[in-house]
């Protein structure tokens, strides 16, 4: 009992001084217990702000905001009521407001948020994250943001990236200019280049869409190439594959099966169209609908009921 009061008797008059002032250590060769801002050490580490650390190994607890550490090197489980700089974090690590630093590993929780160069691992913000290069499992309760994510990334609101690969969710919408894997928005999905599988709550649009696209209003695309059922409808340059919608299709070109109420290919169909009004500037395929329009039929073949085809 007596050694308990004089440790917390030192822990408080400690940890009063200025940050970087002193450090009450009890141990041997930088190992053991050290109370204060101590720079280098490994064990169990207790102190008000951190100031010029170095290297710290194992239990990390820090209850204010930091100064500048820009060579610091965290490992094992770091504690900040407010948070941490540091140049390196490893292991698992909670900011009460949030974490910074260029290279984050392991476990990371920031209640507000997280920013770093590289994430590697899991990563939590309560509001957001942000990153260079993230590689893991993200959770920003708004967003996510970040050059390069492979993982798992999950934004309350959104998530914003340049290439995007894994699996994405955003209770809003996802953006990026390439995006490979699973992507799951409450609205919609924006990108340049698509390949894998989409589902969006509103609509999806691409310059290059290839793989599965699923959606409650409509896809727009340059080009599409695979499966898209769509609520409403969808539109592209050149559609390569099968393609369901209840409103309408509309393209360029169009290589493989489409159905919708209205079909109009600009240019070029080949394959099979089935709706209640079908209309190709060039048929090589069939037509199945309440009105078929073909403009390279024959004349007095080019508009028909029910029927219309024409194989070049």
């Amino acid at each position: 009992m007596i050694r308990f009061s004089i440790l917390i008797l030192s822990l408080i008059v400690v940890t009063a001084l200025p940050a970087g002032a002193a450090s009450l250590d009890l141990g041997i060769n930088h190992h053991g217990l050290s109370i204060g801002n101590s720079k280098n050490w490994t064990g169990i580490r207790l102190n008000i702000a951190d100031a010029d650390v170095e290297r710290i190994t194992g239990l990390n607890v820090t209850l204010w905001k930091p100064s500048e550490s820009p060579n610091a090197r965290l490992s094992g489980l770091s504690v900040g009521l407010v948070g941490f700089h540091a140049e390196t974090i490893s292991g698992l690590s909670f900011g009460g407001v949030g974490l910074g630093a260029t290279d984050i590993s392991g476990l990371t929780i920031g209640l507000v948020g997280v920013g770093t160069t590289n994430l590697t691992g899991i990563g939590i913000g309560g509001i957001g994250i942000g990153a260079t290069n993230i590689r893991g499992i993200v959770i920003g309760g708004i967003g996510t943001g970040a050059t390069t994510i492979k993982g798992v990334a999950i934004g309350g609101i959104g998530t914003g990236t340049t290439s995007m690969s894994g699996i994405s969710i955003a209770g809003i919408g996802l953006g990026a200019t390439d995006m490979t894997g699973l992507a799951i928005a409450g609205l919609g999905v924006g990108a340049s280049n698509i390949k894998g599988i989409i589902i969006a709550g509103l609509g999806a649009g691409a310059e290059n869409m290839t793989g599965l696209a699923i959606v409650g209003l409509g896809v727009g695309a340059e080009s599409i190439k695979g499966l898209v059922i769509a609520g409403g409808g969808m539109g592209g340059d050149n559609l390569t594959g099968a393609f369901l919608a209840l409103g309408h299709i509309r393209a360029d070109d169009i290589r493989g099966f489409g159905l919708s109420a209205y079909n109009r290919i600009d240019n070029r169909q080949d394959g099979l169209m089935i709706g209640i009004i079908n209309i190709a500037h060039h048929l090589d395929g069939i037509q199945i609908g309440l009105i078929n329009y073909a403009g390279n039929q024959r004349s007095g073949l080019k508009l028909l009921p029910g029927l219309n085809m024409h194989f070049d």
